[in-house]
């Protein structure tokens, strides 16, 4: 037995349909009295019907898809509701709130890419916790016919014991773009119809314009060792930077590294 589903009726397709057939009706209603004679009703009626027809199938399909549209957007809304609904009752549950410091936790996804989803983090117990926001998942994984599972969100936990560092990576690069400054053949011959050859250069002039053009490729990377004493590395979009320098300073590889410059001269002195 079929499921409702088969029995569906693509509006859409509906719609199509009904405007490549006004379409071709009326060019046949255009076109035929040069073929064919219009004296009898009968012909004058089933000419005259086919863009009637066409245009009840249009509004049809139009009325259809509208209302399709409609159920659909309706069932998103539903999801994303019951999703949030969800994702506060996990929250609570896990004893989380919502705090200020937020952060965009970058990982790979199964196709190789990667997803930025935004991260509450704090410090709880000497651990460095995280939990993600649930905007990610409700406008990347969140449709009509899909909700996210509650069970996909996780909560991180790292003793900052077990944190060797966090350092910032890749570079944020500036530079100028200059455009304009080309010559207008038109203006050139223009210019030199009224004034010669400097009116040629004075015509061709074009404005030079400059931009300064900025591409951030800076990543934070935090590494840190898991119970298993393996090293193990998370990776955050920059925001992360003065969020971790506020809650674990002395974890900056930076500051790591000036510690052991100033230690080593000690010891030399």
């Amino acid at each position: 037995m079929g499921s409702s589903d088969d029995k569906k009726i693509d509006y859409g397709t509906v719609l199509t349909v009904g405007v490549i057939a006004f379409v071709c009706s009326s060019i046949i209603c255009i076109f035929a009295p040069a073929f064919i004679s219009f004296k009898s009703v009968y012909v004058v009626g089933f000419f005259v019907s086919l863009p009637i027809i066409s245009l009840i199938i249009v509004l049809i399909g139009g009325i259809g898809t509208d209302i399709e549209a409609k159920k659909e957007k309706g069932k998103l809304q539903k999801n994303i509701c019951d999703f949030q609904r969800e994702y506060e009752e996990y929250r609570e549950r896990l004893g989380i709130t919502a705090c200020d410091t937020q952060v965009t936790l970058l990982e790979l996804d199964d196709s190789g890419f990667h997803s930025s989803i935004q991260q509450y983090l704090w410090i709880e117990d000497n651990n460095l916790c995280m939990f993600p926001m649930s905007k990610y998942y409700i406008e990347r994984c969140t449709s009509s016919t899909v909700k996210p599972s509650i069970s996909d969100l996780q909560l991180i936990s790292i003793p900052v014991n077990n944190i060797e560092y966090f350092e910032e990576i890749g570079e944020l690069r500036k530079y100028t773009t200059v455009s304009g400054g080309g010559s207008s053949i038109k203006g050139a011959v223009l210019g030199k119809i009224i004034a010669d050859d400097v009116g040629a250069i004075i015509a061709s002039r074009v404005p030079i314009k400059s931009e300064i053009v900025s591409e951030d490729e800076r990543r934070i990377e935090l590494i840190y060792k898991n119970e298993k004493n393996e090293i193990l590395n998370l990776e955050f979009e920059h925001d992360a930077y003065d969020a971790l320098k506020y809650l674990i300073p002395a974890k900056e590889l930076r500051r790591i590294m000036g510690l052991n410059a100033s230690n080593r001269a000690g010891e030399s002195c």
